[in-house]
């Protein structure tokens, strides 16, 4: 059976991270990565804020990483490290030194109650970002993912074929804010709360609560929930 430090070390891999490059993603040692995979260090022993970060920056969750149960987020049914960036120097309307341009994919990440995500496709938009704009919002190109919404459950913030900003590294649930995330093999982008009692209240912003009630995900369906990620701007006929 896999333990932790084999656990964390495969899923460290498939996302392309070394040791020191994802110790230094979260503010500790090279070496110290070494120790959690190697069993030198055991996961009690680790601090609760850095197995926190390392979660979210493999996209997975602690849980996850300790037990091997719930969510892992690596190359999966949820794959949303199919998103690249790609600098267009061809281009003579880009300068690649004071921007970035993103890709639009086919991602079904709302629209009805969700649907299974099986694959992305690129399509033939893609989206001019400044520098700027990404240092404003803290980001690196690389946490930047951009994808169409599908169907009318986020109407009217959200509207069919609207696109979305979503920034990977804001997985911390913000109430009343929207996120893209994955629960039981399906993506949507929904408005989260985290409710005192420790149950997640999900939450579709067309007024028509009979089509389309509030979600209540508790106990162990919790494990379940993988936050993709913050969405932080939009284009469309809708509105934030």
């Amino acid at each position: 059976m896999e333990n932790f430090g084999e656990r964390f070390k495969r899923i460290r891999t498939a996302h392309g991270y070394t040791q020191r490059g994802l110790a230094s993603e979260i503010g500790i040692s090279g070496a110290a990565i070494s120790q959690w995979e190697s069993g030198e260090t055991q996961p009690d022993k680790i601090r609760a804020e850095f197995l926190d970060a390392a979660a979210h920056k493999l996209h997975t969750t602690v849980r996850h990483l300790l037990k091997g149960d719930g969510v892992e987020g690596s190359p999966g049914s949820v794959k949303v490290e199919a998103f690249a960036i790609h600098g267009m120097v061809d281009d003579e309307d880009f300068d690649p030194e004071t921007g970035v341009m993103i890709p639009v994919y086919e991602m079904d990440v709302s629209g009805g109650p969700g649907a299974p995500i099986l694959e992305f496709a690129e399509t033939r938009y893609k989206l001019h970002f400044t520098r700027k704009w990404l240092k404003d919002v803290k980001a690196k190109p690389e946490e930047i993912r951009v994808a169409r919404v599908r169907g009318d459950s986020m109407q009217p913030t959200l509207w069919d074929n609207d696109k979305v900003v979503i920034h990977l590294g804001m997985t911390r649930i913000r109430n009343e804010r929207l996120f893209a995330l994955a629960y039981a093999g399906e993506a949507r982008v929904k408005r989260l709360y985290q409710l005192a009692d420790g149950r997640l209240r999900v939450v579709s912003d067309n007024p028509d609560k009979a089509k389309y009630p509030d979600e209540f995900i508790e106990g162990d369906d919790l494990n379940n929930v993988l936050i993709i990620g913050q969405v932080i701007h939009k284009m469309g006929e809708g509105g934030l």
